[in-house]
Order: structure tokens, then C-alpha cells, then sequence
């Protein structure tokens, strides 16, 4: 969760590419994703992040709009009640 709650308030994600982390983070369009163990690979994200304030607004802008489409609780109170009215029609 601290993942989506960082996009969420328009910071972009470095994060190692385990478990479901890959499937929140987009490399280049709302974070970075690196292997794990790859300390080059996060130093470099890092500093590219660092240096460049551009990049990171651009980046956290991205990530906002991430979360909010796939995790915002109106999101998903919506998604849940249209699959509650699939099931009771296929029922």
C-alpha cells in the first residue's frame, strides 16, 4: 500500500521489481523499477530522479493519476458494485 499511497501524493516510485510492486510501478511513465539487489541500478534512478525536477513533477503527475484511476475507494466501491450486478445476472 505505501507504494500507491506515495503515488497518490504525486511522487514518483523507485522500488525493486518483486512481488506485485511491478504491476503498480510503470518504469519511465510513473516511477523506476530495478532488480533486486541491484544497487547501481537504484543509485542511478535515484540521482536521475534527484537531479532532474522536470522529470520527477512529470513522473508524480503520472503516478497520481495511476492511483487515483486503479485505487481511489469511489474507484473501487464502483467496481465492486458492477460486479456484484454481473454476478446476480449470470446467477
Amino acid at each position: 500500500m505505501s507504494i500507491v499511497e506515495a503515488m497518490a501524493c504525486t511522487l514518483p516510485v523507485i522500488a525493486t521489481a518483486i512481488g506485485g510492486i511491478a504491476s503498480q510501478v510503470v518504469p519511465g511513465r510513473t516511477g523506476y523499477l530495478v532488480s533486486e539487489g541491484d544497487v547501481a541500478g537504484m543509485s542511478v534512478a535515484m540521482q536521475r530522479l534527484a537531479s532532474d525536477p522536470a522529470l520527477r513533477k512529470q513522473l508524480g503527475s503520472a503516478a497520481r493519476t495511476q492511483a487515483v484511476a486503479y485505487h481511489d475507494s469511489t474507484t473501487k466501491a464502483r467496481r465492486l458494485g458492477e460486479l456484484s450486478v454481473r454476478r446476480s445476472a449470470t446467477a
